[in-house]
């Protein structure tokens, strides 16, 4: 399955967290199969939508495996996806963690 997010989001811009919620959802549900995820066409990407379409998948520990096995993405803009793969992905599959670690430091329940 082949995702064009220009067409997806109807936009050039990909800019609206609420359209990277609506990216995501679609990834979450098709993710038995091979999921291409194509940036062509898109002439701006902030990191809200990166958060909101892909990083939050991180999230949830058991869909890790899918991602990494069926995701791929394609002609999201070098920069962007540096960001992508070395900040946001991390840091969400490392969310839990770092929640845990800012309660201990917080002394939060």
């Amino acid at each position: 399955m082949k995702l064009y997010v220009k067409d997806f989001i109807k936009s050039k811009f990909a800019t609206s967290g609420e359209k990277g919620f609506e990216l995501q959802n679609n990834i979450k549900n098709n993710l038995n199969d091979k999921i291409i995820i194509d940036f062509e066409g898109i002439d701006l990407v902030n990191t809200a939508f990166l958060r909101r379409s892909i990083g939050e998948l991180y999230k949830e520990k058991n869909l890790i495996p899918k991602l990494e096995q069926n995701l791929t993405i394609q002609n999201l803009d070098e920069d962007d996806l540096e960001i992508l793969n070395s900040r946001i992905i991390p840091l969400y599959k490392n969310y839990k963690e770092i929640e845990k670690s800012q309660k201990e430091f917080f002394n939060e329940d």
